[in-house]
């Protein structure tokens, strides 16, 4: 069995789990294929190797096109795209449930309903591609199981179209609920709500010491600077029928 190992010290975004995804050698012309399947246009894929502080690691951004009109979508047009897909019914389920959690701490916030939820960040084109992408590169992958250590939050300020809002980010908080996280000292967003809601509805165990032959190791760039060690997110890859 295939099981992922996610290292959680510089936090999690929907881009740096694709980019460490991408890192452990997927294969782009399957990924970009089973994308293509989403009714979606006017994006393309700019996937590229980095080297902060001379650590090998995969960017992945998703680079939208100038002319590209982005409609207002709530929680049903996301269903609507995902199930309008002829991407596998696991990857669909799976996607529709990390929309749901975000839908959930969102109505929670803003005292609603989920489907009254007005995606105009995480229903975003970009958002959108980073977590069916994530799904779909798991799949592609062969991954059956996911661990990760104890999600780390930072500290300070993020603007974002409701305004400058706390960090961590409401949603983010609202998403972890229930698990066991640490506070630190860092400035800026280590987790974001889509990073949240990743690891919320996909990690089977959070902590521990994980065991099995190291297959590979990825590495995700983050697109915040850190000051004192590389922004990245490492995942590893391990055989846990070898433990």
């Amino acid at each position: 069995m295939k099981a992922l190992y996610l290292d959680l010290r510089n936090g999690i975004s929907g881009d740096m789990f694709l980019g460490a995804l991408c890192d452990l050698g997927l294969s782009r012309d399957d990924f970009s294929a089973s994308l293509s399947s989403l009714p979606l246009s006017g994006y393309e894929l700019k996937i590229t190797k980095v080297k902060p502080q001379n650590i090998s690691a995969t960017d992945f951004e998703v680079i939208i096109a100038a002319a590209a009109k982005q409609p207002a979508r709530h929680l049903p047009d996301i269903v609507k795209i995902i199930e309008n897909s002829s991407l596998s019914a696991e990857v669909q389920e799976r996607a529709k449930q990390v929309f749901l959690t975000l839908a959930e701490a969102e109505a929670k916030i803003h005292g609603t309903v989920p489907e009254k939820i007005h995606f105009h960040e995480v229903g975003a084109l970009d958002s959108l591609i980073d977590i069916i992408g994530s799904l779909v590169a798991l799949e592609l992958l062969g991954i059956d199981k996911i661990n990760a250590s104890r999600p780390r939050l930072g500290r300070g300020e993020v603007v974002c179209r409701h305004g400058t809002l706390p960090v961590p980010a409401p949603a983010t908080l609202e998403i972890l609920r229930g698990l066991e996280v640490k506070f630190t000292d860092e400035v800026g967003e280590k987790i974001t709500p889509t990073g949240a809601a990743l690891l919320k509805t996909l990690v089977a165990e959070f902590g521990g010491s994980p065991s099995g032959k190291l297959l590979a190791t990825g590495y995700g760039a983050g697109k915040r600077k850190q000051e004192n060690r590389p922004n990245l997110l490492r995942a590893v890859l391990l055989d846990s029928q070898s433990s």
